[in-house]
């Protein structure tokens, strides 16, 4: 028998009901299924014992449209559920009846895609596909003192004669190489003549360092802007027009792409943020949205943004009492469509998810180049 259990349903065929199941392990008091649609909330993703049998369950009524990831947690105790919501996951567990893993290579989390849930057809490599070329470099910064790993992906046929080549800049660089395959997205875009040749720089996390530099950190943005920018530009044939530069970045990274862009509109033309954490505020600062802020007080008006969210992070506010990842980017929206932006949206049926952003990437990407 495999789950999660999906049935239809009569009266609704936009909705489905989706079963998950546990056997007792021999000592089970208590299991609990938590992401995609059950949330975060103690009581909500709490699974039912079937009594006189070994079976748990936990059934929702979900759009048929969605994709999502998911955990198990067994037997929480008061103190284990509170780092469980600390985002520990030392305890999360693999549905041990669910096949379908993610990334298959070293599995994550157990994942689920529903019957109408969107292809993600830039993702598999094409058949004779002209590919390009990812080469793995370490970059010392003097302005931030550490080391990291940047790709450069040059597409096939590059000439460093010809161009200058668009740019690509993805923060959180390690997701972006494996978690969602971009090099793949890139050949196949580009293989289908969907956009031109680019050159993509992928810029690895140093250790330690995420949720320092990618939380509107001045320092951060100075090594992009004064450090990498520039070392790009040195060796590798790329444009240094902001119109033809997208950065890209999920969750912070969402957030530190649009800082660095209101910064530097002249560098950072395009944003492609998926679940920007727009909730986001300095410590000292106890009202939500701090980035929001600096766009509505800004005179900015020649930036293009792809944002986009899923519909199952409004389960669980980001901050105590504050806005969830969805609340924020449809506020983060408005804030950009009020100041006169071009700004396309989009909200997909899923949560905070690699697996989500893997297939709708490519639409970023087609939408901020659409005119290049």
């Amino acid at each position: 028998m495999g789950a999660p259990l999906i049935e239809r349903i009569q009266d609704d065929p936009e909705s489905c009901l989706v079963t998950f199941l546990w056997r007792d392990s021999g000592n089970t008091n208590s299991v609990f299924v938590f992401g995609g649609p059950t949330g975060w909330t103690y009581g909500g993703t709490r699974m039912t014992h079937l009594p006189g049998t070994d079976v748990w369950f936990k059934t929702c009524r979900v759009r048929r449209d969605a994709r999502f990831t998911y955990w198990l947690v067994e037997n929480a105790s008061d103190e284990t559920w509170a780092e469980v919501m600390g985002l520990d996951p030392s305890h999360w567990i693999l549905d041990p009846l669910n096949p379908n893993v993610y990334p298959k290579t070293d599995p994550f989390t157990s994942f689920v895609a529903l019957a109408d849930a969107p292809a993600q057809r830039w993702i598999i490599p094409a058949a004779r596909a002209t590919v390009g070329t990812a080469a793995k470099h370490t970059l010392a910064s003097t302005v931030l003192h550490n080391l990291r790993d940047i790709w450069i992906y040059k597409p096939y046929g590059y000439d460093a004669s010809k161009g200058p080549y668009p740019l690509l800049v993805c923060l959180d660089g390690e997701e972006y190489m494996d978690l969602i395959p971009t090099p793949t997205i890139l050949d196949n875009l580009i293989q289908s003549v969907r956009i031109p040749p680019l050159v993509a720089v992928f810029v690895g996390n140093a250790e330690g360092a995420r949720s320092k530099e990618l939380t509107c950190s001045e320092l951060f943005d100075r090594f992009l802007t004064a450090e990498l920018l520039p070392w790009a530009q040195r060796h590798f044939h790329v444009t240094d027009r902001g119109a033809r530069t997208i950065v890209a970045g999920s969750s912070y990274g969402g957030l530190a792409a649009c800082y660095s862009a209101l910064r530097h509109p002249g560098l950072f033309g395009n944003v492609l943020s998926q679940s920007g954490s727009f909730f986001w505020a300095p410590e000292d600062d106890p009202e939500p949205g701090w980035l929001m802020r600096q766009f509505a007080q800004s005179d900015i008006r020649s930036l293009q943004f792809f944002l986009e969210v899923g519909l199952m992070e409004g389960i669980r506010p980001a901050r105590p009492n504050g806005p969830t990842q969805l609340s924020s980017n449809r506020h983060m929206r408005d804030v950009l469509v009020a100041k006169g932006l071009d700004v396309a949206y989009a909200e997909y049926n899923g949560g905070h998810d690699f697996v989500s952003w893997r297939g709708s990437f490519a639409d970023g990407l087609l939408q901020l180049a659409r005119s290049w």
